[in-house]
């Protein structure tokens, strides 16, 4: 069985393996061990370990006939396939997380005590940035809405 590596997300020390020729995609932890995740043949033994064995198998049962395919095809919510639906439903969360560090990290430099800006525009900066760490507090999906920047030119 083949697979690659699809994803790999730091935060949470997990990988997206693809089962080449399967159209499978699973998510496994990776274990730790003395600060190091496995690599080389540990990690493919590893990894071939999560893989189900019926999933090697799928394709030959699939092309093999399958009797009930339209009484499972009644099934379907047709409502769900509605890509922005999707997108909406699938949002990525490290994404919000990144754009807000970006923004508050491109926004440091108004809180500089030598900054020339009056006191009320500092004021609206240090609102923006306090409604950026809020930002979390509605509702996280792709309808969310960003605080907009104080109008002063910089």
């Amino acid at each position: 069985m083949s697979y690659k590596i699809v994803n790999f997300c730091p935060e949470t020390g997990q990988i997206e393996i693809e089962c080449l020729g399967y159209n499978q995609r699973i998510s496994i932890d990776l274990p730790i061990d003395n600060g190091k995740y496995p690599e080389g043949d540990d990690l493919d033994i590893y990894i071939r370990g999560f893989v189900p064995t019926w999933l090697v198998d799928r394709n030959k049962l699939i092309n093999a006939g399958v009797s009930n395919i339209n009484e499972i095809q009644k099934l379907v919510d047709n409502s769900t396939k509605n890509e922005a639906e999707y997108q909406k439903r699938n949002f990525n969360l490290q994404q919000v997380y990144q754009k807000r560090r970006h923004l508050l990290q491109e926004t440091d430099w108004t809180q500089l005590s030598d900054v020339p800006l009056t006191t009320t525009e500092r004021e609206m900066w240090k609102k923006y940035r306090q409604e950026l760490r809020d930002i979390t507090k509605q509702p996280l999906d792709s309808d969310m809405v960003w605080p907009i920047k104080p109008n002063n030119n910089y």
